[in-house]
């Protein structure tokens, strides 16, 4: 099927034409909300001049292994959802991504966004084979954004200020993240990502709830600039061996229980250590908080190891 002097596609304008296999549009500035929705033949997706693509408006097409759009700005929410087929995603000038548009992308290799500012929530949400994803200038990862991508190895964004909740949780194969001007990691951000072995963080003031819980194989936390972590944030870190945060004030409950090869641990200028904050840390041996002045209940329990401590502001 060919247009070529159509320069706009309305919305629904082939929603559900299942038979649909090929389309060719190469002045179309536009794609409306669900215009090609349930194409379940269609099979490739070449757009020279579109600069915006709607809502839904690949939604479950099934077939779609192909898609250019080398001048589009805009993708809608949700824009090719459920495109298990499709294997690349790149858009070289695209500054806007809604929710959802490559969740459930099951076949999903690479995304290349070179100028785009942000990541929307659930962007890639459920993209298992998911290896490589370019943000080169993106500030800022919404909620679910990258959850349960299983293979994706490496996360770097070097301009990322903002992580939103559970934005990698369960990414069982990350084992490195890099986020160099990174100062809010916000709650389960980092959960469950059972190979990550290498974080860098240096200027992240906040750690929130459950970021980085059940890291089985984090080794060391580094946090220069923290002042807040969390509750539960390291929990069950079985591997961690090593926690920096020279200016952190404030642990809370649980933040570092079940930690068990964590032996030494010192937070200079720690205020307050809340309920359960190194419970079970079997390997525990020394602990040092000059200016601690408020222990919560159950804090150090189980810690059989511990033979020294030092609380010298504790009243």
């Amino acid at each position: 099927m060919s247009f070529p002097l159509c320069s706009s596609i309305g919305a629904y304008a082939f929603v559900s034409c299942t038979s649909l296999s090929q389309i060719s549009f190469p002045v179309c500035m536009s794609i409306g909300d669900s215009a090609f929705y349930y194409c379940l033949s269609l099979s490739q997706a070449n757009f020279p001049s579109c600069t915006f693509i709607g809502f839904s408006a690949f939604k479950s097409c099934s077939s779609l292994i192909q898609i250019s759009f080398p001048v589009c700005t805009s993708i809608g929410e949700s824009a090719f959802y459920r495109c298990p087929a499709l294997t690349q995603a790149n858009f070289p000038s695209c500054t806007f991504v809604g929710c959802y548009a490559f969740a459930y992308c099951s076949s999903l290799l690479q995304a290349n966004f070179p100028v785009c500012m942000s990541i929307a929530s659930s962007m890639f949400y459920r993209c298992p084979a998911l290896t490589q994803a370019s943000f080169p200038i993106c500030t800022s990862i919404g909620s679910y954004a990258f959850r349960s991508c299983s293979s994706l190895s490496q996360a770097s964004f070097p301009a990322c200020t903002y992580i939103g909740n559970t934005a990698f949780g369960t990414c069982s194969a990350l084992s490195q993240a890099s986020f160099p001007v990174c100062t809010f990691i916000d709650g389960y951000a980092f959960t469950s990502c059972s190979a990550l072995t290498q974080i860098s963080f240096p200027v992240c003031t906040d750690i929130g709830s459950y970021a980085f819980y059940r890291c089985l194989a984090l080794t060391q936390a580094s946090f220069p600039s923290c002042t807040y972590i969390g509750r539960d944030a390291f929990d069950y870190c079985s591997s961690l061996t090593q926690a920096i945060f020279p200016i952190c004030t404030d642990i809370n409950a649980y933040a570092f229980a079940y930690c068990q090869s964590l032996s030494q641990i010192s937070f200079p200028l720690c205020t307050s250590i809340s309920e359960h904050a190194f419970y079970s840390c079997t390997t525990l041996t020394q602990a040092n908080f000059p200016s601690c002045a408020s222990i919560g209940s159950w804090a150090f329990a189980y810690c059989s190891a511990l033979s020294q401590i030092s609380f010298q502001a504790c009243v």
